[in-house]
């Protein structure tokens, strides 16, 4: 009893208690230190920054880059894939052409009154399509498998093609865009990569050209049709390349008139008898 009269008048001292909706401010008061440190936490590090900028800049330059010089390696890279085809085509026609020596497509004859008439060997023609596309279609992948030899290219074209996996690819100098002679030996390349869209087409046509004095040039020509798609990075274009192959020429003389036709501005009239002036 008497020790519980001891403390019975005995005072404690009450605790001060910060209620707010913050917990982790709870009994804390934040100084300008405390409150730029916090700051600091909310906001991104600077290098993250720094790192975003970068990126942003590096993507943009990279597009302005391409718009500005993929028109000059896709012109660069059609006129090279137009040499290739035109030299498989021409490859194909020649080892067609040995095949079928001696066979004439232009057929000459003489009709019922005496004159010439002139006709194709539809047959021989049909052939020769036919033969020339299956050799093209042959060269083509022969050259997907890296085999450059049987081209009538210059040694120094064809040490820019390469071969892989993918299939051939151009070496296009870096020069040949910034039109740099420096940097068209020295500086890197681009990769600029070829293939076959589609089946090869081949049809005949015929021209036929005045030549002289009332004759004319009749032309047989072979048209050979590829489409090819050009690649280049951050790029891809189709292109068509058509090649002409002549592959019969032939002459046809024409009758002269036995008059000459009388005009305003002819001076003199020369007069044929008997075939003498």
């Amino acid at each position: 009893m008497d020790t519980m009269k001891k403390f019975k008048y005995r005072r404690v001292p009450k605790k001060k208690i910060f209620v707010s909706k913050n917990k982790s401010l709870v009994g804390f008061k934040l100084g300008p230190t405390q409150i730029f440190q916090s700051i600091n936490k909310v906001l991104p590090n600077k290098y993250v920054v720094i790192s975003i900028v970068f990126l942003i800049f590096s993507i943009y330059s990279f597009w302005k880059i391409d718009k500005m010089f993929s028109p000059t390696i896709l012109k660069y890279s059609e006129k090279q894939t137009r040499r290739i085809a035109s030299s498989i085509v021409n490859e194909a026609y020649e080892s067609v052409s040995k095949e079928l020596k001696g066979q004439d497509i232009i057929v000459r004859d003489v009709d019922g009154n005496g004159k010439e008439v002139i006709s194709t060997n539809t047959y021989l023609i049909n052939k020769i399509i036919g033969s020339t596309t299956r050799h093209v279609e042959e060269n083509i992948r022969r050259v997907e498998n890296g085999d450059l030899s049987f081209l009538s290219l210059s040694s120094a074209e064809k040490k820019k093609m390469k071969t892989d996996h993918d299939g051939l690819y151009l070496k296009v100098p870096i020069g040949v865009v910034t039109n740099t002679v420096l940097l068209g030996k020295l500086g890197p390349t681009i990769p600029v990569r070829f293939s076959v869209v589609g089946d090869t087409v081949a049809n005949v046509s015929q021209k036929v050209k005045p030549f002289g004095f009332n004759n004319s040039v009749v032309e047989i020509i072979m048209n050979v049709e590829v489409n090819m798609n050009v690649i280049i990075p951050f790029s891809t274009k189709s292109t068509k390349v058509k090649v002409e192959v002549p592959i019969a020429t032939e002459i046809i003389d024409g009758e002269v008139p036995n008059y000459i036709p009388f005009t305003p501005n002819t001076k003199q009239i020369p007069s044929i008898t008997n075939g003498k002036k």
